[in-house]
């Protein structure tokens, strides 16, 4: 049997979302936006929803910002409901440490990818979410020696949450599949950086009798300067890239009519 970790970051993070949130609708009921105040486009805006033509003008912190904000109440608990499965799965799989990592650079990889192919504003935990598909699936393959059936029947379950997914988000306007998709390649990228990869050993116990021990041979101190690298290489590409990211012909007029002030380019 592997080892799981104790799961409390992935709890975390939900109350963060859910703060968040919160905070959104009783600022945006004190300024007059109403109780949808979430669904505003000034209001994403102003807590820092994914716009390209702000990330152009070098608000790169817009791409960590989406990650914690949600449009509308049924995006806030699906995603919160998605997050419960998939972030206790890998939390208690991989360690906090490594959650947060591939969590946080997920949200970024799918941010980024929304930012190159969708012009749009948007915002949503759900790149970061699918990350940890990602993660999970490499998690599976590397070890199903050790894992054996369920190693099989878990990756047809999550290839059919993906597919289905995609699917889904063709069919329904508004949904940010270039997003989903940069998160689960780039979760399931740094999920190979960071998986645990368990080989069993023969020991012995004190008493002489024969056992198998499990032993890790990719500890995250051995793992943690390739993501590192791999983060440094992201930081150095956003700048260049974000200037070939596609902008709407009237986002300079939904910046202004924001309280912005830009001008036209």
């Amino acid at each position: 049997m592997l080892p799981l970790y104790r799961v409390w970051l992935t709890y975390l993070l939900i109350l963060i979302n859910l703060g968040v949130f919160l905070v959104e609708t009783v600022l945006g009921l004190l300024w007059g936006a109403g109780l949808n105040a979430t669904t505003n486009t000034c209001m994403l805006l102003f807590f820092g929803a994914k716009f390209n033509l702000f990330i152009q003008a070098g608000q790169y912190w817009r791409l960590i910002t989406p990650i914690f904000l949600h449009i509308g109440i049924f995006h806030l608990l699906v995603n919160m409901f998605a997050l419960r499965i998939l972030g206790s799965d890998i939390e208690s799989l991989f360690g906090t440490a490594r959650f947060a990592i591939i969590y946080l650079v997920a949200g970024v990889g799918g941010t980024i990818a929304s930012m190159l192919f969708n012009s749009s504003i948007s915002a949503g935990a759900s790149g970061a979410i699918f990350g940890l598909i990602g993660a999970e699936a490499v998690f599976l393959y590397i070890n199903r020696d050790s894992l054996g059936i369920f190693s099989d029947d878990r990756l047809q379950s999550l290839l059919g949450v993906i597919i289905i997914n995609l699917l889904f988000g063709v069919a329904v306007p508004g949904i940010d599949n270039a997003g989903h998709i940069g998160g689960l390649l780039t979760g399931a990228l740094v999920g190979w950086l960071l998986s645990p990869r368990y080989e069993e050993i023969p020991a012995t116990l004190p008493d002489g009798r024969p056992v198998i021990a499990i032993r890790d041979t990719n500890p995250l101190r051995r793992s943690l300067p390739k993501v590192a690298a791999l983060v440094l290489v992201i930081v150095v590409l956003v700048p260049p890239l974000s200037r070939y990211a596609p902008t709407d012909h009237i986002d300079v007029r939904v910046a202004r009519a924001c309280g912005y002030h830009i001008t036209s380019r």
